[in-house]
């Protein structure tokens, strides 16, 4: 709340677990069923996860600090959550 100037609109909490994935974390594909004509369908769009709907929301508000809390991160599959974002993090001085 200091950080945010107590905008709690600002601070985003994220629990991760053993089943938490890149998909819901950064973006992926999800799975929705939709009413066409009467009948249902599945489809397959592309969503953003949590980071990047977060990611969004502090780029629209730029003047305003944001903090995303990552609670649990001992419990999640870093590999499977952060996917190539762990690359990135461990060499974040390379080009």
């Amino acid at each position: 709340r200091l950080l945010t100037h107590d905008r709690p609109a600002c601070v985003r909490l994220v629990q991760f677990h053993p089943a938490y994935s890149y998909e819901e974390f950064v973006k992926g594909i999800r799975v929705r069923n939709v009413d066409a004509d009467g009948r249902n369908e599945v489809t397959y769009p592309v969503e953003d996860g949590v980071l990047c709907e977060f990611a969004a929301q502090a780029a629209a508000r730029p003047g305003e600090p944001h903090v995303l809390i990552v609670d649990e991160l001992n419990r999640g599959n870093l590999p499977r959550i952060f996917g190539e974002l762990l690359f990135l993090l461990e060499y974040r001085d390379q080009a």
